[in-house]
């Protein structure tokens, strides 16, 4: 049986070593465990959802995000970061969001990544044009 379950520091991560591994598949350029160590502090709005499938065992998903706040949204809402996911997860995910009064969930996929545009289109989201604008300070 899958299970999900959320964390928001990295110490609370059971196996530990193997997410690292599925976040290193999808960003193979970045130090993925002091990267996670720093931005999963108590009181941070970063938090990651891990997949597995039952308690204590591998994870096989994962979705890490954020949470703010925006005048377009109304109130507080959820950024998606880095995602290896399911559909579970992606329930979970807004159901969680709903209860934590989050009021929509915003995320990003290259123009190119047809696959994922359907994907989330299947659960709901609306696919934009947009221009992402970063800066590294």
């Amino acid at each position: 049986m899958l299970a999900v379950t959320l964390h928001d520091t990295l110490d609370s991560i059971p196996r530990l070593d193997a997410l690292l591994e599925l976040l290193r598949a999808q960003l193979p350029d970045s130090d993925v465990r002091a990267s996670l160590a720093r931005v999963l502090q108590p009181g941070s709005p970063a938090k990651l959802l891990v997949l597995s499938e039952g308690d204590g065992a591998e994870p096989v998903g994962f979705a890490f995000f954020n949470v703010g706040a925006g005048l377009e949204s109304g109130g507080d809402y959820l950024w998606l970061n880095e995602i290896h996911v399911s559909e579970r997860m992606m329930d979970f995910l807004a159901d969680w969001a709903r209860r934590s009064r989050i009021q929509a969930i915003y995320g990003i996929c290259a123009v190119s990544n047809h696959g994922a545009q359907s994907f989330y289109r299947r659960l709901g989201f609306a696919t934009e044009q947009a221009c992402w604008l970063s800066k590294s300070l």
